[in-house]
């Protein structure tokens, strides 16, 4: 299995696929049962039956042991979840007098979390250098590889002026 399979199942020729629309929702929602992704894909039962052996023989999926906390009668329901091997995703928080660094794999498990204080509104020029230092720490302490990054998400928070909301785009 690999990160480029990965991808290749995110970008829009894939994602109408039964594979793209499994490994969607197993991104979106987290560990279902094939019950579940059905429901929520609005695939046959069949459909992800069969694109399930397909994900689990290249290694995208793996079963998870039944959640006993949320079942009724007979059996559990053996979940599936994305393999926690096929890639990461880092989260980056930007604050005002803060920078929050999050690595979680494809499961959602976070796997290194860290916070950087750095003073009221630093300059704008230094933070992506500390960006890049706090990723680089990150993937260094995890020992991976950065070519296991799928994706970043940024935010940035900032003060809201209610006066001030549509003046930028001339309302």
């Amino acid at each position: 299995m690999s990160v480029k399979r990965v991808k290749s199942l995110l970008f829009y020729e894939a994602a109408g696929t039964p594979s793209g629309r499994i490994v969607r929702t197993l991104i979106e929602k987290g560990p279902l049962s094939a019950r579940e992704i059905g429901l929520s894909t609005g695939l046959a039962k069949s459909t992800v039956s069969t694109a399930l052996a397909g994900l689990r023989a290249v290694s995208m999926v793996v079963d998870r042991p039944p959640n006993r906390q949320n079942h009724g009668v007979g059996r559990p329901a053996t979940t599936v979840s994305l393999n926690p091997q096929a890639g990461t995703c880092v989260g980056l928080l930007i604050g005002a007098e803060h920078m929050q660094l999050i690595v979680a794999d494809v499961s959602h498990a976070v796997l290194f979390d860290l916070t950087l204080l750095h003073g009221i509104d630093p300059p704008v020029e230094a933070v992506p250098g500390k960006a890049a230092v706090m990723l680089a720490q990150a993937y260094a302490e995890l020992n991976l590889s950065r070519d296991t990054l799928l994706g970043v998400g940024i935010a940035v928070g900032g003060p809201v002026n209610p006066m001030e909301i549509g003046r930028a785009s001339g309302r």
